[in-house]
């Protein structure tokens, strides 16, 4: 498993702080943290972001054409423009 797909695992301390009634003021991140606590500090739910990860596929994001990651792709920039619509 990638490092992108671990940093989503940020998305669950997300969860438990909202469950907590704990929100913060401020979050940061790199790599795939940036893009999990930039939706969080959109407004977007941990539970809406478990809906939008639910909906990826994950393996076909690792491998991309030519060995090329996600980001070669064109998978995470399809997905975020889909994902985040209707925010």
């Amino acid at each position: 498993m990638g490092g992108g797909a671990r940093g989503l695992a940020h998305v669950g301390v997300i969860r438990v702080l909202e469950k907590n009634g704990l929100f913060p003021d401020v979050v940061a991140g790199t790599s795939m943290g940036g893009l999990v606590g930039g939706l969080f500090a959109a407004g977007v739910s941990a539970k809406r972001m478990t809906e939008m990860i639910g909906g990826m596929d994950l393996e076909g994001a690792a491998g991309g054409p030519a060995g090329r990651g996600a980001a070669g792709s064109g998978t995470s920039t399809s997905w975020a423009s889909t994902s985040t619509a209707g925010e």
